[in-house]
C-alpha cells in the first residue's frame, strides 16, 4: 500500500489507507493535503465535541508535552559492516525455491494490493481497484475485491467487487470475535461496514460513514476484548467508534474539543500499541503538526501529546512498539523523521532528529522492530518518481539504511545502505518466528527485494521481483500454514502472489514485539 497515483482520487485514497495502517512509505514531495467537497451538509460530526475522563484515566487532555532538553539524541557510532549475502536472485533462482500461486492483479491488472489476513483456516487477501487507474492499467474495472484460499494455491473471489458497489475501491480487514470485519474506502456515499462468520455471506453495519459520508475509510484495532474502528475524515475530523461484539458500535468521546484538523487516526504497526494499560494512536494534522491519544477503556480517549512533539513538520505520528519499558513513537517529516519514546506516556524524550541528518526527502520515517532483545530500526525515503505517463525521477537514488541499538538512544548502522542496492527506497521489518525480516520497496529499476537473517549479522536475499514495469511499488511476505507468501505490488499490473515451495518457519504468526 503506497500512495502513487497523481490522480486526486488515488492519491487520498492511498494515502489515507497508508497513514491509518501506518505511515506511508515515502509520499510524494508536493502532495498536498487533500480535500473531499462536501456533499452532504446535514452529515454529523464524527466525535463528540467533549467529553470527561474515565476514572481510571489521568486527565491529561490539556498537556502539550515536548521533547525534554536534556535528550540530546546521539549520532549513530561506526560500526564493522555486517556479513550480507548479495547473490542475486532474479526470476530464474525465484522459481526454484517459489511458485507464482495469483498472477497479475486475479486476471484484473487494476486490482492492486490493500491488505491480507488469516481468518479461521482460510487467507484473504483484498484489493484496491479504481476505474481512474485505466490510464496505467488499461482496465476500467472499479471496485475493491476479497479473493480466499484454503491452501494458498487456488484462490476464490468471495463476493462481488466492491461487496455490491463499485464506489467502495478498496477494502480492508480485520479479526474479531470469530467475526472477519471489513471496511470498503468510498469516497461518495460515505466508508463501509460488513461482518462475517464464514468469509462468504456479508452483513451490512453501516453504508454511510457511521452518520457522516466524509468518514471515507475506517481502520481497525482489537483491544480489552473490544474493537476499536477509526476513521479519515478531511472535513469533520478523523472519528472514533467502539464495539462490544462486532455488530453493534457506539462512538467513543474525546476529552476536549475536537480538532479537526486532525484527519486520519495512525494505530502503528499491531495494530495499537498498548503500553503500562493504555492504547496509544497518533494522528495526522499537516496544519498544527500531529497529536497522540490514549484510552484506558476504548471508550474515553486523552491527549497526551500535540504540535508534532515539538515541531509542526511532524504531521503524523505513529505509536510504533514497546522496548524495555518504554513506548516509542515516530514521525512523518519531510525533513527527516523524529523519533520519541517516554516511561510515562506523558513526557516525551526525542531519542531521533532529522532522520539522522538525512537530506530533504530522505528519512522521511522509520519502521521499528525488537529482534534478539535489540532494538531495529530502519528508514524510508521518499519515492523519487512523480508517477505519471511517462514516469518522471525528481530526486537522485538513495538506499534505505538499517540502524541497532541496544537501549534505543545510540544507534549502530546494522548493514549497507540498501543492502548494496540505492535503488531499494524504502524498507519495512517484520519478525515471523525466530527471524528478522527486511522488505524493500520502491526500487523500480531492478525489483523489490525481501532479506532474512536469524542473529541480525548475516543477511540472505530470499526473494527478488523482477520489476516488470517502472509502476513496481513494493515486496512483502507474509506466514500461512508455515510456509512464506511473497507479495508484490505494481500500478500497471496489480498484485501478484509467490508460495514458498519448502515451509521454513514453525510460528504462523509474527511475533509480539518484547515489551
Amino acid at each position: 500500500m503506497s500512495p502513487k497515483i497523481r490522480l486526486s482520487h488515488h492519491i487520498l485514497l492511498v494515502t489515507l489507507m497508508l497513514l491509518t495502517a501506518g505511515l506511508a512509505c515515502g509520499l510524494p514531495a508536493n502532495l498536498a493535503p487533500a480535500t473531499v467537497p462536501t456533499n452532504n451538509p446535514t452529515a454529523i460530526p464524527s466525535q463528540a465535541p467533549s467529553a470527561t475522563s474515565s476514572p481510571t484515566d489521568t486527565p491529561t487532555a490539556t498537556i502539550t508535552p515536548t521533547a525534554t532538553a536534556s535528550a540530546t539524541p546521539i549520532p549513530p557510532t561506526p560500526t564493522i559492516t555486517p556479513t550480507i549475502n548479495l547473490t542475486p536472485m532474479f526470476d530464474s533462482a525465484i522459481h526454484e525455491s517459489w511458485r507464482q500461486v495469483v498472477f497479475p492483479g486475479f486476471g484484473n491488472y487494476n486490482n492492486e494490493f490493500s491488505d491480507i489476513t488469516q481468518f479461521g483456516d482460510h487467507l484473504y487477501i483484498s484489493t484496491l481497484s479504481l476505474s481512474d487507474n485505466f490510464v496505467y492499467s488499461g482496465s476500467h474495472n472499479s471496485g475493491g475485491e476479497i479473493w480466499r484460499s484454503g491452501d494458498g494455491v487456488k484462490w476464490y473471489m468471495v463476493a462481488d467487487p466492491g461487496l455490491g458497489n463499485i464506489r467502495n475501491v478498496g477494502m480492508n480487514m480485520a479479526v474479531f470475535k470469530n467475526l472477519l470485519i471489513v471496511g470498503g474506502t468510498n469516497y461518495i456515499d460515505g466508508a463501509r461496514l460488513w461482518n462475517t462468520s464464514d468469509g462468504v455471506n456479508y452483513t451490512t453495519l453501516s453504508s454511510d460513514g457511521l452518520g457522516d459520508v466524509q468518514n471515507t475509510h475506517f481502520n481497525f484495532s482489537a483491544y480489552n476484548d473490544k474493537l476499536i474502528i477509526s476513521s479519515c475524515n478531511e472535513i469533520n475530523g478523523a472519528g472514533l467508534w467502539v464495539s462490544f461484539d462486532g455488530t453493534n458500535i457506539q462512538k467513543a468521546m474525546l476529552g476536549g474539543t475536537l480538532n479537526t484538523r486532525n484527519t486520519c487516526w495512525v494505530t502503528g504497526s499491531q495494530p495499537g500499541v498498548v503500553f503500562n494499560g493504555y492504547l496509544y494512536y497518533g494522528t495526522t494534522n499537516k496544519v498544527q503538526g500531529a497529536e497522540i491519544w490514549r484510552t484506558a477503556d476504548g471508550l474515553s480517549w486523552n491527549k497526551v501529546g500535540a504540535g508534532g512533539l515539538g515541531s509542526v513538520g511532524n504531521f503524523a505520528l505513529r505509536p510504533e512498539l514497546v522496548y524495555n519499558n518504554q513506548l516509542y513513537v515516530l514521525s512523518l517529516n519531510y525533513d527527516g523523521f523524529q523519533l520519541f519514546r517516554t516511561s510515562d506516556g506523558i513526557t516525551w524524550e526525542k531519542v531521533v532528529d532529522k532522520g539522522f541528518g538525512a537530506v530533504r526527502f530522505n528519512n522521511i520515517t522509520c519502521r521499528l522492530a525488537v529482534f534478539n532483545n535489540q532494538l531495529y530500526l530502519i528508514t524510508i525515503n521518499q519515492d523519487r518518481r512523480k508517477i505519471a505517463r511517462p514516469i518522471k525521477v525528481e530526486q537522485a537514488a538513495a538506499g534505505f539504511q538499517l540502524y541497532s541499538s541496544k537501549d534505543g538512544k545510540n544507534w549502530a548502522k546494522a548493514a549497507p545502505d540498501g543492502f548494496g542496492n540505492i535503488n531499494n527506497t524504502t524498507g519495512e521489518l517484520k519478525v515471523i518466528g525466530n527471524q528478522m525480516y527486511v522488505e524493500t520497496g520502491f526500487n523500480y529499476v531492478d525489483g523489490s527485494e525481501v532479506w532474512r537473517t536469524s542473529d541480525g549479522l548475516s543477511w540472505q536475499m530470499i526473494f527478488k521481483a523482477a520489476s516488470l514495469t517502472s509502476y513496481h511499488l513494493n515486496a512483502a511476505v507474509y506466514p500461512f500454514q508455515n510456509r512464506l507468501y511473497a507479495v508484490t505490488n505494481d500500478i500497471k499490473v496489480g498484485v501478484q502472489v509467490w508460495q514458498e515451495l519448502i515451509p521454513s518457519i514453525t510460528t504462523p504468526t509474527p511475533t509480539a514485539p518484547a515489551g
